[in-house]
């Protein structure tokens, strides 16, 4: 697995854990477009990498 892969797994990860504080603190709107710019980033880092 390449390093650059590696290091957007880990921020995906932290942005996906930032969304869920968010969501869980009541601030729904913040979380769920946190939430959504990591499943985009995730989809694209693993149609990249699907070889």
């Amino acid at each position: 697995m390449h390093l650059a892969a590696v290091l957007q797994t880990v921020v995906i990860v932290l942005l996906v854990a930032a969304s869920a504080m968010l969501v869980s603190v009541g601030a729904y709107g913040s979380g769920v477009v946190l939430g959504s710019a990591a499943s985009v980033w995730f989809w694209r880092l693993y149609r990249t990498y699907a070889d």
